[in-house]
C-alpha cells in the first residue's frame, strides 16, 4: 500500500528529528582528581583510563616526589606505593597496570601483592612496559645483553618475553596491544659503531614513549593474521 502525501511527510520528518539527535555534539565534563599531597604547588597528571573509569597517573606530595596512583570515583586517589623513581602507562579493563620502575624495570601490577617483573626474554637485563591488553599481555622494550640492543619485546600473562625485532639501528619500542595481539610501536636510532645508544630505564621513560622518533613506525600482527 503507498502511504499518503501526508504519511510520507510525517515518515520524512521523523528520520530528521532521529538524525539530529544521533549528530548532536556529546557535552563533556571536567572532574578534578586531586593530588596526594596539601602543600602548595600541587600537581598531579593522568596517563590513561580504562572502560570503567579507572584512572592511572602521578601525584606530587608534600615533599614534592611523585607518587603513581589509581584513581575512581568511590574511592578517589590511590597511592600505588610503587618503588621510587617509576611510570605507568597502560590500564586494561582487569585493573592490570603496565609500567616500569628503576629498582625493578618493567612490570605489571595486578594488586597490591601482585606485580610481576618484566625481564628481558635471554634474562639479560630488565624490561620495560608501556601496554597492556585485557588479556594481561604486555609489551615494552628490553635489553639484549650481548649486542647492547633495545629490541621492542612482548611478554604473555605470565611474563614469558618475546622480542619483535628491530627494523634497523639498535633500538625498537612496541607502545600498545589490543585484544587480537597487534602491537604498535616504531623502530630506529644509531647502529653502535656511530655512537648510538638505547634509552636508559627510570623516571624519563615517558619521554621514550611520547618524543617523536626518528625511525620507522612498525605495527606486528600474530602470525595467523
Amino acid at each position: 500500500m503507498v502511504p499518503s502525501t501526508l504519511g510520507r511527510t510525517a515518515l520524512l520528518l521523523l528520520l530528521l528529528v532521529a538524525v539530529a539527535r544521533t549528530s548532536a555534539a556529546v557535552e563533556y565534563a571536567i572532574t578534578d582528581l586531586g593530588t596526594l599531597g596539601t602543600q602548595q604547588p600541587r600537581a598531579s597528571y593522568a596517563m590513561d583510563v580504562n572502560d570503567a573509569g579507572q584512572v592511572i597517573g602521578a601525584a606530587r606530595r608534600d615533599d614534592l616526589t611523585l607518587s603513581l596512583f589509581l584513581w575512581d570515583a568511590q574511592n578517589g586517589m590511590q597511592d600505588l606505593e610503587i618503588p621510587a623513581f617509576g611510570d605507568i602507562y597502560s590500564l586494561n579493563n582487569s585493573g592490570q597496570i603496565a609500567g616500569t620502575a628503576r629498582d625493578i624495570g618493567g612490570f605489571v601490577r595486578s594488586s597490591a601483592t601482585d606485580i610481576r617483573q618484566l625481564s628481558s626474554p635471554d634474562n639479560s637485563g630488565p624490561g620495560a612496559a608501556f601496554g597492556i591488553n585485557d588479556l594481561g599481555v604486555a609489551v615494552g622494550y628490553a635489553t639484549v645483553g650481548a649486542t647492547h640492543q633495545f629490541p621492542a619485546c612482548l611478554w604473555d600473562a605470565e611474563g614469558n618475553g618475546q622480542y619483535l625485532g628491530i627494523f634497523d639501528g639498535v633500538r625498537s619500542r612496541a607502545l600498545d596491544i589490543n585484544n587480537a595481539g597487534q602491537v604498535v610501536g616504531w623502530s630506529g636510532g644509531y647502529s653502535p659503531d656511530r655512537g648510538g645508544a638505547g634509552f636508559p630505564l627510570g623516571r624519563n621513560q615517558r619521554n621514550a614513549r611520547t618524543r617523536r622518533p626518528r625511525g620507522r613506525r612498525l605495527v606486528a600482527r600474530p602470525r595467523d593474521q
